[in-house]
């Protein structure tokens, strides 16, 4: 099964009852609690985020060098449009609440 199919596949019950809170494609969104004060960590700046919020706080804690091994090299670059218009369209609300740019598919 090539990339595109799974994620069609594995989004397809995303927003249902079936898969509102719990599922693996669960909208990240649906988990944050209004009543909480959530920090958001973006994976991309990991290190810098966590050590600034660990220093926001007091805590000694840090994060030195973050490794992230790979088994396979899927990318944006695998998917097609149809793809990727499925994905801004199932996760729409995940992209605005954390700050992320969806990827574009008309130019």
């Amino acid at each position: 099964e090539d990339v595109n199919t799974y994620i069609k596949n594995a989004i397809s019950n995303v927003g249902s009852d079936v898969c509102n809170k719990g599922c693996h494609f669960t909208e990240q969104w649906r988990y944050l609690e209004p009543q909480f004060n959530i920090h958001v960590i973006h994976y991309e700046n990991l290190t810098q985020e966590f050590n600034e919020l660990m220093t926001k706080y007091g805590y000694t804690i840090s994060l030195e060098n973050r490794r992230n091994y790979a088994r396979n090299n899927a990318s944006r670059k695998d998917l097609t449009l149809e793809t990727i218009e499925l994905i801004n369209r199932v996760y729409e609300k995940d992209f605005t609440t954390f700050g992320y740019e969806m990827v574009h598919t008309t130019f």
